[in-house]
């Protein structure tokens, strides 16, 4: 028994190799994936190891038993390899296992078979020791049934290959030579086992051969890539977990493909029982036409669009030729970032004391609609306003322009109607009504306010108005002229008086 045989010898530092790279593989962060590629050089190299002493041992039953040890390896080792395609696939521990488990049974079944077959002779018609190429080695024949749970393994590994290879189209370019060199290790070995046959050349231990250079190859790998980083996660996982909602659609209006993201905004799904393939985009997105629009158009825009009480950002795209020019649709939720800006534009239109109009947002209302505005203007001015503020301070002087205010809005709060605080004491009133309707309502105002108690204000509150009419395309300047005179007409008869300008008369 020659020990240093250099065939066996390599066959041996080979399935010893396996076996250590296994061991660096098995550190931390854990992933599934990772552990189950460890689970599986770890049974090549206990093959290749098994191999070697067969080849060196001369009982026949001791062979035996050791060929009868190798198809615990060799048949559960495509079962890991199965297990760790899926996990790359979709990543998702529980249903890898799963599929494991159901995977393994009829490799439990062979591996019992096989050992108790002295038994019952299902799985080999005839055991002979060969001497091939000077080495010795078990020679079986098989029955039907070995047969084909031995191609069940085979079937089981271009499984996997399979899985890998369409991966690798579903992560970033620069982890696709993982998965692709991982569909090489686990193709080699039927390549060989089928390759070597047919080229009429007789290997002992063929199987272990095959299965150190797996081996081999794997130790490359682990030299050209560091298994030991995160392990690339399948796009589809990460889509799944983006808090932006994707959806893909057809361009029937079909959905493709939605993730859980955009399942919670469809209110689909994870509130419901309904999947978005028996939705239709026309009656989900009826209350979003702008949206609508965009899809059916077949052209790339940015729409903003509220959903469900949510305001969105929603991106849609229309993919190329390649892709049938699906639209891809990624909504990002903008409802926090939305009530800033609408605050900050509240802000900004409105005087921060009375909440009303400021001057700039209603001559911003006024030029958009002078054009075609036929109504009436009027210019109130709190009377006595600066003996007020002498007598009693400031704060006084805020609450009464606060209560002012106050009624104005429960007095013209209607639609179209503008009240705007133009400056110190000064208020406005935009009104489309003629100046007689205007006029009534505006002594109704003033007959309110002057019988109404302000906390803070020790004495009565009244306000002097005069009324202009607005004609269309009238000129703020000139309308603002004339009201402003009857005004002070008003002011000039006793105040707490309504005066008309002549042109509105």
């Amino acid at each position: 028994m020659n020990w240093l045989d250099p065939y066996t010898f390599l066959l041996a530092l080979l399935g010893f190799l396996s076996i250590l790279v296994a061991v660096l593989l098995f550190r931390p962060p854990w992933k599934l994936a990772r552990l189950l590629l460890a689970a599986a050089a770890v049974l090549s190299g206990v093959f290749v190891l098994l191999t070697v002493l067969e080849l060196y041992a001369h009982n026949p039953r001791d062979m035996l038993w050791l060929r009868n040890f190798q198809q615990i390896s060799l048949m559960f080792a495509p079962v890991f390899l199965f297990g760790y395609a899926l996990e790359l696939y979709e990543e998702s521990s529980g249903r890898t296992v799963r599929w494991m488990t159901i995977a393994a049974l009829p490799t439990f079944a062979d591996v019992i078979l096989i050992f108790t077959d002295g038994y019952h002779g299902w799985m080999r018609e005839s055991v002979t020791v060969e001497l091939v190429a000077g080495y010795t080695e078990i020679s079986t024949s098989s029955t039907l049934l070995n047969s084909l749970l031995g191609t069940y393994s085979y079937v089981l590994l271009l499984v996997a290959v399979i899985l890998l290879l369409r991966s690798s189209w579903d992560v970033p370019e620069r982890f696709r030579i993982t998965y692709r060199l991982s569909a090489l290790i686990i193709a080699t070995p039927m390549l060989i086992i089928v390759t070597v046959p047919l080229l009429g050349w007789e290997i002992p231990g063929l199987f272990a051969l095959a299965n150190a250079a797996t081996g081999l190859i794997l130790i490359a790998l682990y030299r050209r890539l560091d298994f030991n980083t995160v392990w690339p996660v399948p796009r589809q996982v990460i889509l799944e977990n983006l808090s932006e909602g994707i959806m893909l659609i057809n361009e029937q209006g079909d959905f493709v493909e939605v993730n859980e993201s955009g399942r919670r905004i469809l209110a689909l799904g994870a509130s419901g029982d309904r999947e978005p393939e028996t939705e239709s985009i026309h009656h989900l997105f009826q209350h979003q036409p702008e949206l609508l629009q965009a899809l059916t158009s077949g052209r790339s825009e940015a729409i903003t669009c509220q959903h469900h009480g949510w305001v969105f950002e929603v991106q849609v795209t229309v993919l190329d030729r390649r892709s049938q020019y699906l639209r891809l649709l990624v909504w990002n939720n903008v409802t926090e970032k939305w009530a800033y800006e609408q605050q900050l534009e509240e802000m900004a239109r409105t005087d921060p004391l009375t909440k009303l109009l400021n001057r700039g947002a209603f001559l911003e209302f006024y030029e958009k609609e002078r054009e075609d505005w036929d109504g009436t203007f009027l210019l109130l001015d709190i009377d006595h306003f600066k003996k007020l503020n002498d007598t009693y301070g400031h704060v006084s002087g805020d609450y009464a322009l606060k209560a002012v205010a106050s009624l104005l809005k429960e007095h013209f709060g209607a639609d179209r109607e503008k009240v705007v605080r133009l400056g110190g004491e000064e208020f406005g009133i935009l009104l489309p009504a003629p100046p007689k309707e205007a006029a009534m309502r505006a002594e109704a105002f003033q007959k309110a306010l002057s019988s109404m108690e302000i906390s803070s204000v020790p004495q009565q509150i009244t306000v002097s108005i005069g009324l202009s009419r607005v004609a269309p395309g009238s000129r703020f300047e000139a309308v603002y002229q004339q009201a402003d005179e009857a005004m002070y007409e008003a002011k000039q008869a006793g105040r707490n008086a309504l005066h008309w300008a002549p042109a509105a008369t």
